[in-house]
């Protein structure tokens, strides 16, 4: 992700935006040089109702180095170490003044539910209000969903990869007619179940399936005497691997309807940002102007009939 921007506001604007395109778990501001947390958290586009950083009870002025120990409780030595050296204030301090403005760590913690969530937290820094000052805004991104999705296709891939090779090596042994007398007739079926979840207001897509009976020898429709067992080792290698491609769809087609939501957030913020807001803003501005000329439109009229009003009874002339 890239981090541009001059002035404070614009940065945190950036960072922000970057940070909710990203689909963000919790966002919040941290005082590098005096080591403290100086801005509540904020939840992001994919925020449960506690952040992972709330679920530690972490509160304005609470110490980095504490909220580091308690992001760190769980993990193994040498994970433990590599965070506390990452959110060493010193280091990241130093990081800066050698004109290093994004700073990111990925490592495995516990979500609000008390379930493994892979954390990918970023720190964009910058100059603070006050000289000598560097502030850090704390994106928290949950990498669960895409850790999964990598996992489920490189077993995908290998499965599939084993089973088309399998049945290659039948294809060459057995005749092509053979081959398909053998699988012409299939005894197992397959029922395929779907119901909807919602995450962040949208329907996501559950799958689930079951087959007709449980005998694991149902998946081979033929005899064994005339087929060969590399064609027993593809239709095992199939099976196995269906129940990875089924949770492989589920998974890719969650994060496509999340990311086309995400997206349309995303055009709506920048509708408010870049149109509709400058135009309140603009009419905002006229109306103000347009009441203020009243206003000394009416002082100007209320002087003159003050000042006929003294002429008419008193000849006064001001």
């Amino acid at each position: 992700m890239a981090y541009m921007g001059t002035p404070n506001d614009t940065k945190r604007t950036d960072a922000l935006e970057q940070a909710l395109a990203c689909c963000a778990h919790a966002v919040f501001e941290a005082d590098l040089t005096r080591g403290i947390i100086c801005g509540a958290l904020l939840p992001g586009a994919g925020a449960e109702p506690r952040g992972v950083v709330e679920h530690i009870h972490m509160t304005d002025g609470s110490r980095i180095s504490d909220v580091a120990c308690a992001l760190a409780d769980d993990l193994a030595d040498d994970e433990r170490a590599d965070l506390l050296g990452f959110l060493d204030t010193d280091r990241l301090v130093g990081r800066f003044r050698a004109g290093e403005k994004h700073a990111w760590h990925k490592f495995w913690a516990k979500s609000t539910l008390y379930e493994p969530m892979l954390v990918e937290l970023h720190l964009y820094m910058y100059d603070g209000e006050e000289a000598g000052d560097v502030r850090a805004l704390a994106v928290v991104l949950d990498r669960t969903f895409e850790d999964r999705e990598e996992q489920l296709r490189e077993r995908v891939e290998q499965g599939l990869t084993e089973a088309f090779a399998a049945l290659q090596v039948a294809s060459a042994i057995m005749s092509p007619e053979m081959l398909e007398q053998a699988l012409l007739y299939p005894r197992q079926s397959v029922e395929l179940d779907m119901q909807f979840k919602n995450i962040m207001s949208v329907n996501v897509p559950q799958y689930s399936f079951h087959t007709r009976n449980n005998d694991p020898s149902e998946i081979y429709p033929y005899g064994f005497a005339q087929t060969s067992g590399e064609l027993d080792d593809a239709l095992s290698r199939m099976a196995v691997v269906f129940e990875d491609m089924l949770q492989l769809a589920q998974v890719e087609k969650t994060m496509q309807l999340l990311a086309e939501e995400i997206e349309k957030t995303r055009r709506r913020v920048n509708a408010l940002e870049y149109v509709m807001i400058p135009e309140l803003e603009g009419n905002i501005k006229y109306i103000s102007m347009k009441l203020e000329e009243n206003e000394n439109s009416t002082k100007v009229r209320l002087l003159k009939v003050k000042e006929m009003v003294l002429q008419d009874a008193h000849h006064y002339q001001q």
